[in-house]
């Protein structure tokens, strides 16, 4: 999970890990660290956040996909319906529900 929100992460990490082993990180660059070493089943990926906000994460780990070979990467995001966002445009372009 990857949130610049603290609180929000906490609030998730004690929700989930009952079920789940989440892994958290504070920035993207925190991230895209992380995930040069590890390939989690799931992310979930705030999209604003200060300095490589979610659409730079996602771009990255796109151009590393080999990372992912063997998972399936299917990502949803939730904007106003009139919201004009690359990543928004990106999503629709390649039929993900937004």
């Amino acid at each position: 999970m990857i949130d610049d929100d603290p609180d929000f992460l906490h609030i998730m990490e004690n929700r989930l890990s009952p079920s789940y082993k989440v892994d958290c990180s504070h920035s993207g660059a925190g991230a895209l660290a992380y995930l040069d070493r590890k390939r989690p089943d799931l992310i979930l990926l705030d999209y604003e956040m200060p300095g490589m906000n979610g659409e730079k994460v996602m771009q990255s780990v796109r151009s590393s996909w080999i990372l992912f070979r063997d998972s399936l990467l299917r990502m949803r995001t939730l904007f106003p319906k009139d919201a004009q966002t690359p990543l928004r445009e990106e999503a629709l372009k390649n039929n993900i529900p937004v």
